[in-house]
């Protein structure tokens, strides 16, 4: 059932590599045959490492491809196989990402602030919880 889902995904725009979306899509089905990933598992390294143009998300010339191909070159994907929980992982693509996509500290006040506001805060309510220092990088 999981192995359809990545088959679903095979024309899908990627930003990263043909050749680095397969070497993602191998490891995860190795994972799949062995049962040891949850379907959010499977998402969540799909997103992250073989990231792909979804309508109402990001479409295709949004982000640059080199950029992101940059970004994801020097991940070792095999690094995944050992991991047992969605949080491992998450865990894994914090510490990876967090000095790429932008300065440390900004990407923690980012994160916090989206986990904030996935829990249903409104705006006022983040406003009373977190810093000014993160609302002006956000530029609220």
């Amino acid at each position: 059932m999981l192995g359809d889902k990545i088959t679903a995904l095979d024309n899908r725009q990627y930003f990263c590599t043909l050749e680095h979306r397969d070497r993602v899509f191998a490891v995860i089905n190795q994972l799949i045959k062995d049962r040891k990933i949850s379907s959010l598992f499977m998402k969540t390294a799909i997103a992250c490492l073989a990231p792909y143009a979804s309508k109402g998300i990001i479409n295709y010339g949004e982000a640059d491809p080199l950029a992101v191909q940059r970004i994801l070159a020097p991940f070792d994907i095999n690094q995944i196989e050992n991991l047992a929980h969605t949080d491992q992982l998450i865990n894994l693509m914090l510490d990876y990402f967090d000095d790429k996509i932008m300065d440390p500290e900004k990407f923690k006040m980012v994160f916090c602030c989206m986990i904030l506001t996935f829990k249903g805060l409104r705006i006022s309510e983040i406003m009373s919880i977190v810093s000014s220092k993160i609302l002006r990088l956000l530029n609220f």
